[in-house]
Order: C-alpha cells, then structure tokens, then sequence
C-alpha cells in the first residue's frame, strides 16, 4: 500500500486502517498517489489541500438539509481565520477549556483512551483539548479551511459529511460534538451515523448548544443574541446573511436544541442512559449573573442558556 504525501502530510496507518467508504461502507479501499479509491463502488475520494475528501455526495439547495450543510461549509469557510476571535458563543475561553478538558479526561478514563473523535472538529478546539488524554484523536468537518486551522495540532483529520463518515464501525471510545448540533439539519441520521461508529460501550458527549426550554422563556433574549450575532459577523465574514442564519439553523431557524426532542432520538437510535444536563455560559455577563443566583434558590433548565447529552451504546 502507498500511503500519500502532500505538501509534507503523510497519511499515517492509523488513519488508513479505520478508513471504508463512506458511500457502499466498503473496508476494500486501495490508496494511491492523491486519492482513495473504493475497489467495490468505483468511488473516487481526492486528496484536496493535503485532506482526504470524502464529501462525495452531490448536494442541492433545493433540499433543506443539504441547504444547512452548503451554509455551513460556506460560512465557516469564509471565516475560518476569525473564528476564534470572533468568539461570541465563549467556545475558546479558558473557562471553557478547563471545563471541557475536565469532561475528556473523565470520559477518557471510564470508557477508554484508545482513540477520540470529534464531528464538526472546525479549527481544533476539541483536539487541542484532547491531546493529553487519548492516544489517537480524529476529526471530521465539511469546511477545508477550518481543518487546515486544525492541522496544527496532532490528530488525524479528513473532510467529509458528519452524516455519512468514511470510518469503520466500532471505532471509536468517545465521539464529541461540541456547539455542532445546532449546525445540523437531520439529527437522526446523524445519530445513527455516531452509533455506526462508536464502540460497544462507548458514549457520545455533546455540549455548548442553544437551550429551547431557557429560550421559551427568555425569548427578547434570543432576539438579542441573533442582533449581536449578526451585528459581530458583518465586519468578519464574506458571506450571505441568509446563508450565514441557515448555518446557524437552530440559532436562527429554530427555537433552539429541544431537550426531551433529542433525547427520544438518541434512545430511538440504540443510545442508553442518555443524560441530559444543563448549563450556563462560562464567561456570564450581568444577565446570566442574575440566573445565577436565582438558580441558588429555584434551579430550572428554565435558566440555563446551554444544553449538553451523555449517550452511551
């Protein structure tokens, strides 16, 4: 087997062993100079900007799924290089990170450090995260510019859709999906997807999405949030308002991340005891200092503006 290089990127054994195709889910890949080739289907899969592009799928605007991963992959390409300054959902702080490495480290420990993936890695925060505590980490997004972002930690990253990956089944300890929910259109298929690919007895941790329950009742905030939203991206970003909302589909298009919603789909997909949990932002301004301290008093998902899952198989 030749294994590729491209602009000084080797593509390690590691990656290649838990690669399939991701449209016949065939392990018969032959790797060859620039591509991967599907010796069952006759796919082809490119190797673009020193990636792996299994995005094969022809996508149309005129299905809405398909119109939320083209924002998705437009926006964040347009951005990429501001995306963490430009930190309005508080994903980069160092509270964040403390809180976050927390949770991977626990998780590494209870269900195994062997490897890690997270879906819709972006620019790398997870795998910047996550580096001390597994031994092989892997990241997918349909954005190129954010994974070459990424690239400058150690994991191993391929371009492709979150609904249908080009990995084997059973690979995975811990599969991450941090602020990625509110990004996707088709939250059962991408469940059944992570199911495909985590291990018996593995879990699925998601965490930083909106809260529909706290929006039912906060509402002008919501409101507020998509001024400031907007207001923070039009210097930024080079890139269509509409586009820009149906990227942020549960920001814009939605009431949020409905908890019981969710949940039902994760149990509907083979996941058990799915945890729900609740939380606010790590950096609070005055308003949500506030909640805070009613919450000391009467604590209610009401309150909390965030919304995370633990699912395990």
């Amino acid at each position: 087997m030749e294994l590729n290089t491209r602009e000084n990127y080797i593509f390690p054994e590691q990656l290649i062993n838990v690669l399939i195709c991701p449209k016949c889910k065939s392990a018969d890949l032959r790797f060859a100079k620039d591509e991967a080739f599907c010796n069952n289907c006759g796919q082809h899969f490119p190797v673009v900007d020193g990636f792996f592009n299994f995005d094969w799928q022809p996508r149309s605007n005129s299905n809405l799924k398909d119109l939320v991963t083209n924002a998705n992959e437009e926006l964040h390409d347009s951005y990429a290089d501001y995306y963490e300054k430009s930190d309005l959902n508080q994903v980069f702080t160092e509270e964040s990170f403390l809180h976050t490495e927390k949770l991977l480290s626990e998780s590494a420990k209870k269900y195994g450090k062997e490897r890690l993936l997270d879906l819709g890695c972006g620019t790398g925060f997870i795998i910047n995260v996550s580096q001390k505590h597994f031994d092989e980490i892997y990241g997918i997004d349909v954005s190129r510019k954010s994974l070459k972002l990424a690239s400058k930690y150690n994991a191993h990253l391929v371009c492709g859709s979150v609904y249908s990956t080009p990995f084997s089944n059973d690979s995975f300890n811990v599969i991450t999906a941090n602020a990625t929910l509110h990004h996707l259109y088709d939250f059962h298929a991408f469940f059944e997807e992570v199911y495909r690919i985590l291990k018996p007895g593995g879990v699925l941790l998601i965490d930083h999405d909106p809260n529909a329950i706290f929006r039912r009742y906060f509402g002008w905030q919501k409101l507020l949030r998509r001024m400031m939203l907007r207001k923070k991206r039009k210097n930024i970003v080079n890139c269509d308002k509409e586009v820009a909302q149906y990227a942020d589909y549960h920001q814009f298009k939605t009431s949020g991340i409905k908890p019981k919603k969710v949940k039902a789909l994760l149990a509907k997909s083979g996941f058990k005891n799915v945890e729900v949990f609740y939380t606010f932002p790590l950096k609070p301004d005055q308003f949500t200092q506030i909640l805070i301290g009613i919450s000391r008093y009467i604590d209610s998902p009401s309150l909390r503006y965030l919304v995370g899952f633990i699912a395990q198989k």
